[in-house]
């Protein structure tokens, strides 16, 4: 096959900017310093999981024991069906994040059949590899008439709110103890491969009273914030990176 390559001709004729050498110095230290930031930042980014001390005495419960999986359609069955309701595929789920924006809206007649049915404050999760595998899970929030509909890849999980809260289940299902241990479950071709649905069920988690859950999910949703703090601060970092370099090109 052929190769494409620029000659030493072209090459030489090529025009740059040249600034005065105390000027190149300058441009350099505040590009370097724009980097140091981004890498300092996501290195915060790349290394944060949260965490929860657990205690024993809280007891462990089997997930379907403390919440409804796969609720059902019929729940909305005299609903209207030119109601219009969320629609969410799988590619805004986030990785290791609760939440996302379900900006898409169909009516409930075009999604009830070959869709997953899910409420505000349900929580999903990807079943399929590799979005499993990648910590692909949220909880849906602020849903065109509380109603979603979406991937068929999703389980979705309706917490018992007398129990548990919707963010504390998530947070066990996004751990990576959970994925690995759900990993082991799958089955299915190579691409379609899926969690056993008995897994997410069967699986425990500790149940502390709720207020308890209270205060260590808003200690977290603290932590998420400092953390989307950073996420921000690398794209003005970078912003700030590509205006000098355009800058200096004349762009």
């Amino acid at each position: 096959s052929a190769f494409s390559y620029v000659s030493v001709g072209k090459l030489s004729k090529i025009k740059i900017p040249l600034p005065p050498i105390e000027k190149q110095q300058e441009i350099v230290d505040e590009l370097d310093n724009y980097q140091e930031i981004v890498d300092g930042a996501k290195q915060i980014i790349d290394s944060y999981e949260p965490q929860i001390e657990i205690e024993q005495k809280w007891g462990f419960i089997e997930i379907e024991k403390i919440s409804e999986i796969r609720p059902k359609k019929s729940e909305i069955s005299k609903i209207t069906t030119n109601k219009e309701v969320s629609f969410v595929p799988m590619s805004i789920l986030n990785d290791h994040n609760p939440n996302f924006s379900p900006t898409e809206k169909k009516i409930i007649s075009e999604v009830f059949q070959g869709y997953t049915y899910f409420r505000d404050n349900d929580v999903l999760l990807a079943k399929i590899t590799p979005c499993f595998e990648n910590g692909k899970s949220g909880i849906a929030k602020n849903l065109k008439n509380g109603i979603g509909f979406g991937s068929t890849e999703f389980i979705v999980i309706r917490a018992n709110q007398e129990k548990v809260l919707p963010d504390w289940v998530y947070y066990f299902i996004s751990q990576q103890t959970f994925i690995d241990h759900g990993k082991k479950t799958m089955t299915g071709s190579a691409g379609q491969q899926r969690i056993n649905i008995n897994f997410v069920k069967n699986y425990k988690i500790p149940v502390p009273k709720i207020e308890t859950q209270k205060q260590l999910i808003s200690q977290i949703n603290n932590e998420r914030s400092l953390i989307q703090a950073n996420i921000e601060l690398t794209k003005i970092m970078n912003n700030k990176i590509q205006k000098k370099l355009n800058f200096i090109w004349g762009k």
